[in-house]
């Protein structure tokens, strides 16, 4: 690093030692920068110098006064400036990605601000020796090497830019990964809490199918004809509802059913289902597991008889689930099914509302077919843009694409029966775990970012999400 001025027949009378100030810069400040610049990173690596991060290099860019030449100044500042940068890198994670680099910014001010006044005084140091240097060379004028200075703060932009795309690179890969970690930390509380529910309800059955006077009052029931007439006159029927009635107090439960093997509900806390089909034959090889011995809890569905919502108001449309078990006989064989009906309002929905965060934020469970099984957070927005009405049981969202946000008020140009599932559904009902954080459309057709899973123990699939936006 050796500037000096520039040369001509014109300076062949005037001593070059002393039109640059002194000749070449000495080894010793060389090696001296070197070790300085080492001592600094290597501090700025260890130390947890919080709001100062960075600062250290401000006295390698201090050197620069014993460097004889300005550009030097400027040179050093831009090696102090990479080693903030560098720093911010290669520094050990942790600590807020906004901070870290606001901090940085600072570090990085500071060591220019501080050349620019060692420059400036620099510059004041040649003034003086420029008008020494006139009085044995009148007539003479004197230059400082700008041309060099211009091409190394081109050369400076570049970097800064550079160094700004890989600091907000960086940034935006470190809040992804925040993003990630906050959507399955809720995702996998969610799944936790809500096995955790519905175990506590498999336990409670089980402990009434094996009481024996339930026992005994079902196969009394088992030996009369399935006319729902006989079956609601029949003191088992009584006996069985005096019996159960406590039950709904201490656990919550909302009615029972007892099926035979016909899968007819030979009794139940109401008369109306009574002699009929169960609803649960709907539910595929639901019943057919619990004849193999297995306690369930089917996935909500839509009750077949008016019921009480949470409210206590007796509505037609309303939703239900069951815990299923075994009866045994005294052979120990499986002479009929125990299902008690949940309230999913109460006993299902509640876990995923209380995963909600943010704006926006929401969990959701959902079937094998794509069809919500949980409470949606957009209940009311939904009816807005036609995907739900008034009358529509929660059980009827889909979760479909429609390739345009309908909160908007964008129309889609295929019909609700066409739209293909959303891009989470179609991983997840294809048994997947996963997350995307670049965005996809969920069912209302805001683009969103989330995580899901696929619980083959539940019978279900559970998302947690977000607005792109919000995140």
């Amino acid at each position: 690093m050796n500037a000096d001025f520039k040369t001509g027949s014109d300076w062949d009378d005037v001593d070059r030692r002393k039109l640059t100030m002194g000749g070449k810069t000495p080894i010793k400040i060389f090696m001296c920068a070197v070790v300085v610049a080492a001592g600094a990173f290597v501090l700025d690596m260890m130390a947890p110098l919080g709001v100062a991060g960075g600062a250290p290099y401000v006295a390698l860019v201090l050197l620069g006064w014993w460097f004889h030449e300005r550009l030097a100044v400027f040179l050093l500042a831009a090696a102090a400036s990479a080693l903030t940068v560098l720093g911010f890198f290669l520094s050990p994670e942790g600590g807020i990605g906004w901070v870290v680099l606001v901090n940085r910014a600072y570090a990085i001010a500071g060591i220019w601000a501080t050349a620019v006044v060692l420059s400036l005084a620099w510059r004041e140091h040649a003034n003086r020796f420029q008008s020494s240097m006139k009085g044995q060379c009148p007539g003479k004028k004197f230059h400082m090497p700008m041309g060099q200075e211009g091409f190394f703060v081109f050369v400076l932009i570049l970097v800064i830019i550079a160094s700004s795309w890989g600091v907000l690179s960086r940034i935006e890969k470190e809040e992804k990964i925040n993003i990630e970690k906050s959507l399955k930390t809720v995702l996998a509380t969610s799944q936790v809490s809500i096995r955790n529910q519905l175990d506590a309800q498999k336990e409670a059955s089980l402990i009434w199918a094996g009481n024996d006077q339930v026992r005994r009052a079902i196969m009394e029931l088992m030996s009369l004809p399935p006319d729902a007439k006989t079956l609601i006159d029949s003191r088992a029927q009584k006996n069985l509802r005096a019996w159960l009635k406590p039950v709904f107090r201490t656990t919550g439960y909302r009615g029972f059913v007892i099926i035979g093997n016909d899968n007819i509900n030979r009794a139940s806390s109401r008369d109306d289902n009574i002699g009929d089909v169960s609803i649960l034959s709907r539910n595929g090889d639901f019943l057919d597991r619990v004849w193999s011995g297995d306690t369930l809890i089917s996935l909500p569905q839509t009750s077949d008889v008016p019921l009480k919502d949470v409210t206590g108001e007796v509505v037609d449309i309303t939703d239900a689930m069951f815990v299923a078990s075994p009866i045994r006989s005294t052979g120990d064989d499986v002479i009929a099914i125990l299902a008690f009906r949940l309230e999913p309002d109460e006993n299902f929905s509640p876990i995923f509302e209380r995963a909600r965060f943010g704006n926006s934020g929401e969990t959701y469970a959902f079937d094998a077919n794509g069809l919500m099984i949980s409470v949606s957070r957009f209940d009311d927005t939904l009816k807005r843009i036609g995907l739900l009405t008034k009358k529509d049981s929660d059980l009827n969202i889909e979760l479909r694409d429609p390739g345009v946000n309908l909160v908007l008020g964008q129309k889609p140009s295929l019909p609700p029966g066409k739209w293909p599932l959303i891009r989470m559904a179609k991983s997840a009902t294809a048994g997947e775990s996963g997350s995307d954080l670049g965005g996809y459309r969920d069912y209302r057709g805001v683009p969103v970012v989330g995580a899901w899973v696929w619980d083959n123990q539940l019978g279900f699939g559970i998302a947690t999400q977000v607005d792109k936006e919000e995140a």
